[in-house]
């Protein structure tokens, strides 16, 4: 069976690995989504190594996904946001980091985990 995808064709053994992809919404029913176990995974791997280079923390990230998308499969820009969000958990400002890069915002203020607001262009806004 050959399937035409974007002008490209795909063999049987790839059409099988998309049937049984696994998306996030489906390992959150286990409760804990992809990128929670990324980030357990390589927080136990960093429990041993103390001063550890940015550099070798991006190659520990990679890994992990790696290892992950044994599994199932992950598509790039997925990849790209777990190693995005995974490194600033583990080195910037975690969830608040994404605001902080952001040009437009000119005030975070926090009453909790899931009680943020932001003032963007003069106005405030609850991020929720």
């Amino acid at each position: 069976m050959e399937v035409l995808l974007l002008n490209r064709k795909i063999t049987d053994d790839e059409i099988f690995r998309i049937q049984v992809v696994k998306r996030e919404d489906e390992s959150a029913n286990q409760g804990e989504s992809i990128y929670e176990q990324l980030k357990r995974e390589i927080r136990d791997e960093l429990s041993d190594l103390r001063n550890i280079e940015d550099e070798e923390l991006y190659e520990i990230i990679d890994r992990e996904i790696v290892h992950k998308e044994h599994s199932f499969y992950i598509p790039l820009e997925e990849k790209n946001k777990y190693k995005k969000f995974s490194f600033d958990s583990f080195r910037r400002l975690d969830i608040l980091q994404e605001l902080l890069d952001s040009k437009d915002i000119t005030e975070i203020m926090v009453n909790g985990k899931d009680d943020i607001f932001v003032e963007k262009c003069g106005k405030s806004h609850e991020m929720g």
